[in-house]
């Protein structure tokens, strides 16, 4: 669920392995940075501060975010146990230290579009999405701006960088490159 800060208040989205076996649940995270970048808010707000894949237990992944009083959903993923291990070597090749940043953007490069990239490649076509539904639909601008309500100098900041693209009405496939909370607004 989202959070207070200016980087968590539109919510996250992060990926829960666990291993019946050995009992264990990890969490693969794809929404860490350091503060200490230089220009970090500067970077921040024009979208071009480096992101990386971080790995730890669900349990530590968990008393964070209770700490911060974010609420956390699992949603279960209906994957045979050969899509599993192809998962967990395409996070073990995302976990190298050579393919662990990436740069991250707002709408189409971030902790959701990961995840989802990771189970398109694992099931191709047969990862099915819902139909689509064309009346009504939100640009990303509005989408945006729902979280920054509380917010305004953030919502003028946000407004100025995002610029045109902002305007572009998000589609269903758009839905699932936001994190969970934001995906809420299309539905509605």
């Amino acid at each position: 669920g989202p959070g207070t800060e200016t980087y968590s208040i539109y919510g996250h989205c992060a990926l829960r392995i666990y291993n019946r076996e050995l009992k264990t649940a990890l969490v693969y995270n794809w929404g860490v940075f350091d503060f200490s970048t230089t220009h970090f808010a500067w970077k921040f707000a024009k979208g071009k501060l480096n992101y990386m894949l971080d790995e730890d237990s669900f349990n530590r992944f968990l008393q964070s975010y209770l700490f911060e009083k974010r609420w956390v959903q699992i949603q279960k993923l209906n994957l045979e146990p050969a899509e599993v291990e192809q998962l967990i070597a395409l996070i073990n090749e995302n976990l190298k230290p050579e393919n662990r940043n990436y740069r991250y953007d707002f709408y189409y490069d971030n902790c959701s579009t990961r995840i989802r990239d990771l189970l398109e490649k694992i099931l191709g076509n047969r990862l099915i999405y819902p139909p689509e539904e064309t009346k009504n639909r939100q640009t990303f601008r509005n989408l945006t701006g729902s979280y920054q309500q509380f917010y305004p100098w953030l919502n003028f900041g946000i407004d100025l960088v995002i610029g045109t693209p902002g305007d572009k009405k998000a589609t269903l496939r758009d839905k699932m490159l936001l994190p969970i909370e934001m995906q809420r607004g299309l539905s509605r």
